[in-house]
C-alpha cells in the first residue's frame, strides 16, 4: 500500500522484517494525524520493484496487524508517480510525463474559492 501521508521510504511490520535479518541504523520518532507522537526503529533495506532497486531507511511498526508502507521517499527516489483518475489509482514512471505539462504545487493556485451569502451548507 502507497501512503501519501507517510515521508519516509518504507514502514514494514516488526515481525515481517526480523526474518530478513536488517541491520540497525538507529531510532526516530514520528508526529502522527493526531499530533501524538511515536517512537521507531530503523533500519536500512532495499527494494526490489519490477527489477528496479532501489534503498532507504526502513521504519519498523510494532504494530504486527499493520501490513508494509511504502512512502513518497520510495516514490521519489523510484522517480514514479501517482495517477488519480476515473478508472483507478496508477503508478507510473515519471518519464512519461512531458515536463511541460506538469504542474509544480506553486503552480496550482490556492485561492479558495468565493462562497455566496445563504450558500455556506
Amino acid at each position: 500500500m502507497i501512503d501519501t501521508g507517510f515521508s519516509g521510504y518504507l514502514m514494514l511490520p516488526l515481525v515481517q522484517a526480523l526474518p530478513l535479518a536488517l541491520t540497525l541504523f538507529g531510532t526516530t520518532t514520528y508526529t502522527l494525524a493526531d499530533g501524538s507522537q511515536s517512537p521507531k526503529l530503523l533500519v536500512h533495506g532495499s527494494i526490489d520493484h519490477e527489477g528496479e532497486i532501489s534503498s532507504g531507511l526502513i521504519v519498523l511498526e510494532a504494530n504486527a496487524s499493520s501490513g508494509p508502507l511504502l512512502g513518497m521517499e520510495f516514490l521519489r527516489q523510484s522517480s514514479k508517480v501517482l495517477v488519480l483518475g476515473k478508472r483507478g489509482v496508477f503508478l507510473v514512471d515519471e518519464s512519461e510525463f512531458p515536463a511541460e505539462e506538469v504542474k509544480e504545487v506553486s503552480d496550482i493556485p490556492t485561492e479558495k474559492p468565493t462562497i455566496p451569502p445563504g450558500d455556506s451548507d
